[in-house]
C-alpha cells in the first residue's frame, strides 16, 4: 500500500490487491469479510447483524479507522465511532464512555484492551476477502516461476 510502499514498487509486481473501491483495470479487489463479535471478557459470540437497530461505539487504532467503522455500518449498526492513532497504546479512559452501550473494535485493538475487560467490549475479527479465481493465478505464477509451466 502506499503507506508501506513507494509508487515506483507498482512497476515490479505481479499482482495489485486493492482493499475496497472500484479498482482499476488489472487490479484484484478485495473487502473485509466478518460479521461475528466476540465478548472480551468471556468469549461470548453474536452476529454482528443482533446488534442492529441499537447504537454501539466502535474504536480502531488502525491505519484506515474508517474502513472498520464502514464494515460495522455496513451490518446496519448505529456507529458512534471513535479513531485513535495507528499503534495507539490503549488506556482504561479511552474505553469509559460512562455507559454500558457496547463498544466494538478491531482484533488488533483487543488485544491492547483485555486488561481493561469490561461486559460491554467486544472485538469484530475479520479477514481479508479475495475472489476465488485469485488464487489461481497466485498458483499459477508461482509454477511458471518456478517450474517454467503454467497449469490450466
Amino acid at each position: 500500500g502506499p503507506l508501506r510502499e513507494p509508487a515506483e514498487r507498482l512497476e515490479s509486481v505481479d499482482f495489485i490487491v486493492r482493499n475496497g473501491g472500484d479498482g482499476r483495470p488489472g487490479e484484484v479487489l478485495m473487502h473485509l469479510d466478518g460479521d461475528t463479535a466476540v465478548r472480551l471478557g468471556d468469549g461470548e459470540t453474536r452476529p454482528l447483524a443482533s446488534f442492529k437497530g441499537r447504537k454501539v461505539r466502535a474504536l480502531a487504532g488502525i491505519g484506515n479507522p474508517q474502513r472498520f467503522f464502514g464494515h460495522l455500518r455496513s451490518f446496519g449498526l448505529e456507529v458512534e465511532d471513535r479513531a485513535f492513532p495507528d499503534h495507539h497504546v490503549f488506556r482504561a479512559e479511552d474505553l469509559a464512555w460512562g455507559d454500558d452501550v457496547p463498544l466494538l473494535m478491531t482484533e488488533k485493538d483487543a488485544v491492547k484492551c483485555r486488561a481493561f475487560s469490561q461486559k460491554n467490549l467486544w472485538m469484530v475479527p475479520v479477514c481479508a476477502a479475495l475472489p476465488p479465481e485469485f488464487a489461481a493465478s497466485v498458483l499459477n505464477l508461482l509454477r511458471t516461476k518456478t517450474c517454467g509451466r503454467q497449469t490450466a
